[in-house]
C-alpha cells in the first residue's frame, strides 16, 4: 500500500471528475479560457478535498456513528493515502497497524477503535486533516475567477467552509 498509488487513485476516480464536471459549467456558461482553467484548478481541489474528507468522516468524524457500517473502510482493511502514510511510521504502534492490515479475521468494533488511534499516532490522522485544509485553500483560490456569479461563489465557499469547520468540530 503506498500513498501514491492512493492519491492517484483519488485523483482518476474523484479529482479529475469533478474537475470534468467543473470545466464543463464554464464551457456551457461561456467561460473564457482563463475561467475555464480556474474552474478545472477549483473542481479538481475540491474533489480532492471532499475525497479526503469522505476518508476522514468514515473514522473520525461526528456522524460517523449515524453511518450505516462506521469504520468500513477499515473494517475491509482498504488501502487509502492516510492509512500508507500511518504506516510509513516507525515504532509499535506502526507494527501494530501493519499486523492489522494483514490480517484477514473480521475486526471487532473495539478493535477498529484501536485501530483508529494507532492511525493517529503513527500521523495519518494529521497527514489527512492537513490535506483537506490544503484543498480547501487551493479551491477557494481559484474560486473567485472560477465562479462568477457572486450567489454561486458564495455557496460553494460555504461548502467548502463547512468541511474544514466541521475538522474542529
Amino acid at each position: 500500500m503506498s500513498p501514491q498509488f492512493s492519491l492517484d487513485l483519488l485523483d482518476s476516480t474523484i479529482a479529475a471528475p469533478t474537475a470534468g464536471v467543473a470545466v464543463v459549467g464554464a464551457i456551457v456558461r461561456g467561460a473564457g479560457p482563463q475561467e475555464i482553467a480556474a474552474a478545472e484548478r477549483f473542481g479538481h481541489h475540491a474533489g480532492m478535498a471532499m475525497a479526503f474528507f469522505d476518508d476522514w468522516e468514515g473514522v473520525w468524524g461526528t456522524s460517523r456513528d449515524a453511518l450505516e457500517d462506521s469504520f468500513a473502510d477499515l473494517r475491509r482493511r482498504k488501502a487509502r493515502a492516510f492509512v500508507a502514510v500511518a504506516l510509513q511510521a516507525k515504532g509499535a504502534a506502526r507494527d501494530e497497524l501493519a499486523a492489522f492490515y494483514d490480517g484477514t479475521a473480521e475486526p471487532a468494533e473495539d478493535v477498529l477503535r484501536r485501530v483508529a488511534g494507532l492511525i493517529e499516532e503513527c500521523g495519518g490522522r494529521t497527514w489527512l486533516e492537513l490535506r483537506i485544509v490544503e484543498h480547501v485553500r487551493l479551491a477557494e483560490q481559484a474560486l473567485p475567477d472560477a465562479v462568477p456569479d457572486a450567489a454561486a461563489r458564495a455557496e460553494l465557499a460555504a461548502f467548502l467552509a463547512a468541511i474544514e469547520n466541521e475538522l474542529g468540530g
